[in-house]
């Protein structure tokens, strides 16, 4: 059925004694229909950045159209068909949208949220040497989401940790006092996980 003016002829045949009914008609008005989409698959609770993809599944209404899938978040992740893939932390946005036809309206898009996070990942703005009687300073970031929870381990006397401008960054400072050589281990911890680095220093 398609939208637009339904009318409705009435007729009745006459016989020896009465002639056929003058035919009457009754119109009215037939509307779209409404279509609702609906997802049925259930979003990855540990989507990762680089990690195994999530294919996403949802029926429509009855317009035969297929529901097509795409991304409203292209920076967090992608949509191919229903595969989707996870190229950056934060916020993924899957939209879903259906298109009408003759007897039914498009579908409201709707759309599947949910977050993907990132292994921490650890930088450094630290030079491999440094020299007696001279400043020396190194910026430790880590880097992933949740924001990775970064822990230093021991330290020469001459140096010293402070919380650094960002979340999740440390600084480490300090003058050494004679040559030698430092191995300063680092870790990164978030709820995907920990990874390890370490800085050597060269005191000349």
């Amino acid at each position: 059925m398609s939208a637009g003016t339904c009318t409705i002829d009435a007729n009745q045949a006459g016989d020896a004694s009465y002639g056929a009914a003058p035919q009457v008609q009754q119109s009215f008005l037939v509307l779209k229909s409404v279509q609702v989409i609906t997802f049925t698959s259930t979003p990855p609770a540990n989507a990762i950045v680089g990690g195994p993809t999530y294919k996403v599944k949802a029926f429509g209404g009855a317009s035969g159209n297929p529901v097509v899938f795409s991304s409203g978040s292209s920076m967090i992740c992608t949509v191919s068909g229903s595969t989707v893939s996870f190229i950056g932390a934060g916020q993924c946005v899957v939209d879903a949208n259906q298109a009408g036809n003759s007897g039914y309206f498009d579908a409201p898009q709707t759309d599947q949220v949910f977050s993907v996070e990132e292994r921490p990942l650890i930088a450094t703005d630290c030079l491999t040497t440094a020299s007696v009687g001279q400043h020396y300073r190194c910026t430790i970031s880590a880097i992933g989401a949740p924001t990775p929870t970064l822990t230093v381990g021991k330290l020469p006397p001459w140096l010293t940790q402070s919380s650094g401008a960002r979340p999740g960054s440390v600084v480490l400072s300090g003058t050494p006092s004679g040559p030698g050589t430092v191995r300063v281990k680092i870790s990164a911890t978030n709820s995907v996980g920990t990874t390890h680095q370490s800085i050597v220093i060269t005191v000349k």
